[in-house]
């Protein structure tokens, strides 16, 4: 957001900006007493500058350089402009006969009235004054390239119209002069204004020949004073209608333009708290730059630690599917498989029979009938396991997993109880070596804490479940 103080000698406007537009929202004729409600937001402002009292002079000085050509121009500054604060100083080059001088143009604000007053205002208020611009330069960019000539640009300002004169040769802006003029009379006093800068501009630019002049302003005043200046002698008259006030359109570009050089800098005592803002900020962003290149630096050393990771991951891929794929059945793992083709095997040679291996798990879960079997799964024992004694199988007896669960469970020391009468009702089987609970600490009695998976329903009652480890040694069955 932009805050653009319109200053006019009879008008001021306060403009609030954006990239969308600018919309009008305080309007008068010096500044008031009282702060108004519409200025109370504003921290920093620009100033357009639309004064009579801005002046342009062309001047040749010797072609000079370094401190020489600096001091040369500061002497001319001070004959011109005396103490002046608000001055503007461009190089044009030089010309092109004669000792080739330097040509500059110097722009000033001399003391003006309006100026002085809101400049004590707004430091009242402690408003900031972001810079001055001057709205003839302004003015220029922001209207087509026309070529050298005399652009008459008339617009309100107040009661009156503002007559602004802007004389041009080789592209730039030379020479710039405000009139106020009065509504009614306006066909009378723009020739008569237009004539007497004509002959001044001929006496300072040594110009002649042909008159060429633009009328810039709304399409029924411009066609008006275009045929009045039309009867001039060698004189050729352009018109361009435009909509809307130049003052508004130039607050527009100022607006949208954030970092757009002012054309005449605040006096030092004025910026100086602009320039510790602006300190801070430059060493703000020295110091997120400098954070943003150590971020970029762990980046490039975590990015070149992912790539020896990925390459380590992919070696050692290769290595894995260059092992022997062992047996696998869909649904059980490979140590699963192998225990069943042992026990196959076993029951082939008549070793082991399914009598002995699953009849006495049904006749202890027959006594039991509250507890139901969820899920029945063998595996076979590491080669050192139970070393020393002998087994059905050749060194590695199976051991088999029973998954039990009991509903109801309204006691837990009871259900403790109960699952210890269980586990000790497969250990007195003959065909059944040692019993366990594996989801608790064995041995479990009614004395010890249970820590199998208790589940709550919706009523009082519970659902346990229970993991039993079972070593089978049956007796061979020779046919």
């Amino acid at each position: 957001m932009a805050w653009i103080l319109y200053l006019g000698n009879h008008r001021q406007v306060l403009y609030r900006g954006g990239l969308r537009g600018v919309r009008p929202v305080w309007e008068g004729e010096g500044p008031p007493d009282d702060r108004p409600r519409a200025w109370r937001p504003v921290r920093r402002v620009r100033v357009l500058v639309d004064l009579i009292e801005e002046e342009f002079r062309l001047e040749r000085l010797p072609h000079l350089r370094g401190a020489d050509h600096r001091a040369l121009v500061a002497r001319k500054r001070r004959q011109l402009f005396q103490d002046a604060e608000l001055v503007r100083v461009e190089r044009l080059g030089r010309e092109n006969h004669g000792r080739r001088d330097d040509r500059i143009l110097f722009g000033a604000i001399r003391v003006a009235a309006a100026l002085e007053r809101w400049s004590r205002a707004l430091a009242g208020w402690g408003v900031g004054i972001a810079g001055y611009w001057s709205l003839p330069r302004l003015a220029e960019c922001l209207l087509p390239s026309w070529g050298d000539g005399l652009r008459l640009l008339l617009y309100s300002q107040g009661e009156r119209l503002a007559l602004r004169q802007n004389y041009r040769e080789g592209g730039r802006l030379l020479f710039s002069r405000l009139t106020l003029v009065e509504r009614e009379t306006a066909e009378e006093e723009v020739p008569e204004e237009v004539e007497r800068t004509w002959r001044y501009l001929q006496r300072t630019f040594d110009i002649g020949g042909e008159r060429r002049f633009q009328v810039v302003a709304s399409e029924a005043l411009a066609r008006s004073l275009g045929n009045i200046l039309a009867e001039l002698p060698d004189t050729r008259v352009a018109v361009l209608a435009v909509t809307g006030e130049m003052p508004q359109r130039a607050a527009l570009r100022l607006a949208r333009r954030c970092w757009c050089r002012p054309h005449y800098r605040p006096p030092r005592s004025a910026t100086r708290g602009s320039t510790v803002l602006y300190a801070v900020a430059i060493a703000g962003l020295a110091l997120a730059g400098g954070y943003l290149g150590y971020v970029w630096q762990r980046h490039g050393e975590l990015a070149n630690e992912y790539r020896g990771l990925a390459d380590t991951r992919d070696r050692l891929q290769r290595q894995l599917a260059a092992l022997p794929a062992p047996a696998a059945i869909d649904g059980f793992t490979p140590w699963q498989v192998e225990a069943w083709a042992e026990i196959e095997g076993a029951l082939t040679r008549r070793r082991l029979t399914p009598n002995a291996l699953l009849a006495p798990l049904g006749q202890v879960l027959a006594r039991f009938p509250a507890w139901r079997l969820v899920e029945l799964s063998w595996k076979r024992p590491a080669d050192d396991e139970e070393a020393g004694e002998t087994s059905i199988l050749p060194g590695r007896p199976p051991v088999v997993f029973l998954t039990l669960r009991r509903e109801g469970v309204t006691d837990v020391r009871r259900l403790a109880g109960e699952l210890n009468r269980l586990r000790r009702a497969f250990a007195a089987e003959a065909a059944i070596r040692r019993a366990e609970v594996v989801s608790g600490d064995p041995p479990l009695d009614e004395r010890t804490p249970l820590k199998g998976k208790v589940i709550a329903g919706t009523n009082p009652e519970m659902s346990a479940t229970f993991k039993l480890k079972l070593w089978v040694t049956a007796a061979d069955d020779e046919v």
